[in-house]
Formats: C-alpha cells, sequence, structure tokens
C-alpha cells in the first residue's frame, strides 16, 4: 500500500535476520528532506520524517 500511496521508493536498505527481513525504504523529496519507511516481513512498522 505505501508503493501504491508513495511510489517507488529513492533507496531501500534490507537486512536478514533470525527473526525475518527488515526493510528501510528512502523517499527523497528535496535537498536533506526525506520519510523513512522501516517495515518487518513486510509490514509497516514505523514511518519517520
Amino acid at each position: 500500500m505505501v508503493r501504491e500511496a508513495w511510489g517507488t521508493p529513492t533507496r531501500t536498505n534490507r537486512t536478514n535476520s533470525s527473526s525475518g527481513i527488515r526493510e528501510q525504504w528512502i523517499y527523497r523529496y528535496g535537498p536533506g528532506r526525506a520519510n523513512y519507511v522501516y517495515l518487518e516481513n513486510g509490514r509497516v512498522t514505523s514511518i519517520q520524517n
């Protein structure tokens, strides 16, 4: 749903751990400005802006 609303992230970071997959999606929208979406096993856990 995040991709539907915000489109493709500017950058993604992925970590595999014993508890599953953790991802950070970065959406840049200006100099020094970005939104960060954090996911665990495909579910959004938090959003930071």
